[in-house]
């Protein structure tokens, strides 16, 4: 096998590795929320008040956190895989070095956040407690008086949530410049064209996830994009290797 080829074949390797830790932490990440998600349609049919709402979603809590902070542990193993895979394809091609970029990108990005988190999370103690305090306050303490504090108490985070905000921003930048580079895998030879509309299907799920009613419709796009990296990785790298087993007798 061509230096070249050997190259790109170690490239599609760890964008495959990449990818298959990517579904995996997309999956974990939506088994984190759609508990607590598929609850709040039933909780504000049944006009709940706030403390009863509270009282639903406590024992939720803290496995949702735990599940998304795993999510994002291997995210970041994915997005290191996907770093190694455009450094290799930038050795190719220099136009594929946008895909580095946006691979640094979206490590800094998911950082940010996971950083961000942390602080969330060393207040999740306090919080907690601040919830069995309402559930167990004695009927005379109204639903108002009981909304106000957990206000006062959200204000003082808005900081850690605006800073979480533009990791995730940073992190969708990258998404996008990484949509880029497999778009512009399809143009390689030897690698399978259809990488172009997986680089397609990236990048629309990234730019519908920002509006929030489409949102769901990009999570499944991003889902079907690194199926279909997976998939066509998967082919180029049988088609690179059994195009030069037959080459090597003839030579």
């Amino acid at each position: 096998m061509s230096a070249a080829d050997s190259s790109l074949v170690s490239a599609l390797k760890d964008l495959k590795l990449g990818s298959i830790l990517s579904i995996l932490s997309d999956v974990l990440g939506i088994i984190s929320v759609l508990p607590i998600l598929l609850s709040l349609p039933r909780m504000f049919i049944r006009a709940e008040t706030p403390r009863e709402m509270l009282r639903q979603m406590m024992p939720g809590i803290v496995p949702a956190a735990l599940l998304f902070a795993a999510a994002l542990a291997v995210g970041i193993i994915s997005l290191y895989f996907w770093f190694r895979a455009s450094n290799e394809f930038k050795r190719h091609d220099e136009r594929l070095g946008i895909g580095k970029i946006g691979a640094i990108l979206s490590i800094i990005g998911t950082c940010i956040i996971i950083v961000s988190l942390l602080i969330l999370f060393a207040f999740l103690p306090q919080m907690i407690s601040m919830i069995r305090s309402a559930i167990e306050m004695p009927p005379g303490v109204t639903d108002e008086v009981v909304g106000r504090q957990f206000a006062m108490r959200f204000l003082s985070l808005i900081p850690i949530v605006v800073v979480t905000l533009i990791g995730g921003l940073i992190y969708l930048i990258g998404w996008i410049l990484y949509g880029v580079m497999v778009m512009r895998l399809g143009e390689v030879q030897g690698l399978n064209p259809d990488f172009k509309y997986a680089g397609i299907l990236m990048i629309a799920g990234a730019l519908l996830s920002l509006i929030g009613n489409l949102a769901i419709i990009g999570l499944v796009l991003e889902l079907v994009s690194l199926i279909m990296i997976l998939v066509y990785s998967d082919m180029s790298i049988k088609s690179l290797t059994s195009s030069q087993a037959q080459a090597t007798p003839t030579s």
